[in-house]
């Protein structure tokens, strides 16, 4: 699955304006990317991933399909939770 196809994923449910702000990304170019499967610069990609709260890994990874792989934070316990891209989490251990 291509980076644009996973974007095209997360449109279905996500407000991809929205996920464009956060990443600093021109909301046109975020729909050329969507619809058109423009290329998406490499610079591009580490903000989009951290909007998303997905891997950069995961993102570019052709061989990786969905459901995404949740970028992991650590609570002030030192328990890992992952997180999706709507806020929820569950924890790890």
């Amino acid at each position: 699955m291509t980076i644009n196809d996973k974007l095209r994923k997360f449109a279905e449910s996500h407000k991809m304006g929205s996920v464009a702000e956060s990443a600093g990304v021109n909301s046109s170019a975020m729909s050329r990317y969507i619809n058109r499967g423009s290329r998406v610069p490499a610079e591009v990609v580490a903000p989009l991933a951290k909007a998303l709260r997905v891997s950069i890994e995961w993102l570019v990874d052709d061989e990786q399909d969905w459901p995404p792989v949740w970028k992991n934070h650590t609570t002030s316990d030192g328990s890992a939770v992952a997180r999706s891209p709507r806020g929820g989490g569950c924890r790890l251990n």
